[in-house]
């Protein structure tokens, strides 16, 4: 078994869902850290799904609907920590506004050898 610690996502999400982290199919992903950061000059919401292989992003998967941050505010995303996503599950994301968000999510992907 190999573990890797990595940043599993990164960037400026946009306002449609869309998926910014895959675990590949034979890797086991764990969060451990998520932040969000509104660079923008107005609030703005964020909405994060943890969708399992084959899903969409709903309302079974959802685990943060439309958290408010701040102008110029970061903020972690605790719901977020110690979550596990199957080979193929995905983390998508959506912002109520484009170029206003940006994430980073780390953690470790474990390999079977």
């Amino acid at each position: 078994m190999a573990i890797n610690m990595k940043q599993l996502a990164s960037g400026t999400i946009t306002n449609a869902v869309a998926t910014y982290y895959t675990a590949a199919s034979a890797v086991k992903a764990r969060i451990d850290a998520f932040t969000v950061t509104n660079y923008s000059g107005s609030a703005a919401t964020v909405t994060i799904w943890l969708v399992p292989t084959g899903g969409t992003a709903g309302d079974t998967n959802i685990i943060v609907k439309a958290r408010s941050i701040a102008a110029g505010a970061s903020g972690r995303i605790l719901e977020a920590i110690g979550q596990t996503l199957e080979g193929g599950g995905t983390i998508q994301m959506q912002a109520s506004a484009n170029s206003a968000i940006t994430i980073a999510v780390s953690g470790i992907e474990q390999t079977a050898v």
